[in-house]
């Protein structure tokens, strides 16, 4: 996932950027989901939503998905983009998976 995106490449960036003005400015958006994001790279994100953030008339609910049941893991990447996201709790979803499957008890 995000293979074919060269993250690297300024105007690649730049681009993905102007995208989320667009989207704000069509549709007065409160926020963004962003999905996979551990197949994206964290500096990639910490600047994008530093900039959406930026740009935005209003402050916007960010929120990401990092599939992973390790908090440490989470954590991580929380700090890596300096807690500009927040982050969807899989491990408390595997829990609640888990005692689904156990029955009554």
């Amino acid at each position: 996932m995000g293979e074919n995106i060269d993250f690297r490449n300024h105007a690649v960036t730049e681009e993905i950027k102007y995208w989320a003005r667009w989207v704000m400015e069509q549709t007065q958006c409160d926020g963004f989901r962003l999905d996979a994001v551990k197949h994206i790279p964290a500096w990639f994100y910490k600047e994008w939503i530093e900039h959406v953030q930026e740009v935005a008339p209003k402050p916007l609910f960010i929120v990401a998905e990092y599939w992973s049941h390790e908090v440490d893991k989470l954590q991580t990447y929380i700090d890596q983009v300096e807690g500009k996201t927040m982050l969807f709790d899989a491990p408390l979803q595997m829990k609640f998976h888990e005692a689904s499957r156990m029955g009554r008890d």
